[in-house]
């Protein structure tokens, strides 16, 4: 275990502690999602000799919740696509290159054949943690979107 992930490991609680505490429009596991993301960027981000890193990374929770409360849409469920597609042909096309783990992610997550799916959910879904689940879903839209400007 890196010494990034044993601090966000070690600080779990403190992301509980602050979501249960903020008055925003997130459901609780949603805002869990957030600040446990928020918590791994502290992590990744911080270097010892400034500030305490339960403050720094108070800071970066608290910053997240607030950006997620004002828009509780994911890009790609707001009224902006994830990524420019002039037909659903072209939808169809650029999923069917992507691997298939990334397009059932993707899927699910915004809802292609159905309902989109929280990020606790697909965690549970797929048995990853929710920080895992995230950055494939980035990497797979930022593939898409290289795709689909291709």
């Amino acid at each position: 275990m890196t010494e990034s992930q044993s601090l966000a490991a070690d600080n779990l609680g403190l992301v509980a502690h602050i979501v249960d505490r903020h008055r925003g429009r997130l459901d609780r596991p949603e805002a869990l999602s957030v600040g446990n993301l928020a918590l791994v960027e502290a992590a990744d981000r911080w270097r010892p000799g400034g500030m305490p890193f339960a403050g720094y990374a108070c800071m970066l929770i608290r910053w997240a919740l607030i950006r997620a409360s004002k828009n509780p849409d994911t890009e790609a469920l707001s009224e902006e696509p994830a990524f420019p597609v002039n037909e659903p042909a072209d939808l169809t096309a650029i999923m069917e290159r992507l691997p298939p783990f990334d397009a059932e992610l993707l899927s699910r997550r915004f809802g292609l054949g159905g309902k989109p799916a929280t990020l606790p959910r697909l965690s549970w879904q797929f048995g990853l943690s929710e920080p895992t689940i995230a950055k494939r879903i980035q990497r797979a839209l930022v593939a898409a979107r290289e795709m689909a400007e291709a």
